[in-house]
């Protein structure tokens, strides 16, 4: 007897303990579902974004939504009538963006300016690694006798006569022919690239020179 009378107690008390929760579940339900007026509707508002349309045939909807209780947002709305009946159609207002182009243009000046430079420095560059391989003459110093050879045209490279031994031995021989040909080969065969105006410096152009040197003129 007494084993039965405690299984009775704890049936009692998981009893009690499920009629509690189950009146609390609906107590709460329906406070939730309770508004304080019950008369009043409350707005639904609809948002249309990135090109959406939106397209209605339903009287009640579309009612609604003249009726400001449906309010739709961002959204150009046109009503056209069609057998009878009002089809609502709705599309989402598209933002022009008006793109400041003062920062593009700034951006493209830049970089047009810095190719010009990086153009110039090129040009430049380039103009300096040719300058290297030209050929430059000092006309204004005495050249040494050892720096002319018959065999090569005596004289080449300074405007003074040369006093070689070799030279002198044919010019004791025969004197008026060597000279004459002598100023002949020196008039034909000599390149000057020398300029009075150093700023004409390698302007990529020859002078030849037609004068016979003063000695033999």
């Amino acid at each position: 007897m007494f084993i039965k009378s405690l299984n009775c107690e704890d049936d009692l008390g998981l009893f009690r303990i499920v009629f509690l929760s189950l009146l609390f579940f609906f107590s709460s339900y329906s406070y939730a579902q309770k508004s304080d007026n019950p008369n009043k509707i409350e707005q639904v508002t609809v948002v249309l974004k990135d090109g959406a349309k939106l397209f209605s045939a339903d009287e009640a909807f579309n009612s609604q939504v003249n009726s400001n209780l449906v309010i739709l947002k961002n959204a150009e709305i046109i009503q056209q009538n069609n057998n009878s009946a009002t089809i609502l159609q709705a599309t989402s207002k598209e933002k022009v963006s008006k793109k400041d182009l003062t920062k593009d243009l700034n951006a493209a000046v830049e970089k047009k300016q810095k190719e010009e430079i990086e153009k110039v420095e090129k040009e430049i560059n380039q103009y300096k690694e040719r300058q290297k391989t030209f050929r430059t003459e000092d006309f204004k110093g005495f050249p040494s006798s050892d720096e002319f050879l018959a065999s090569t045209n005596t004289n080449k490279d300074s405007t003074v006569p040369s006093y070689n031994r070799y030279e002198f031995s044919n010019l004791f021989i025969n004197a008026n022919s060597y000279v004459s040909k002598h100023s002949l080969s020196y008039l034909h065969t000599e390149k000057f690239t020398f300029y009075n105006n150093k700023s004409l410096d390698f302007c990529f152009s020859m002078v030849f020179s037609t004068r016979p040197p003063p000695s033999y003129s």
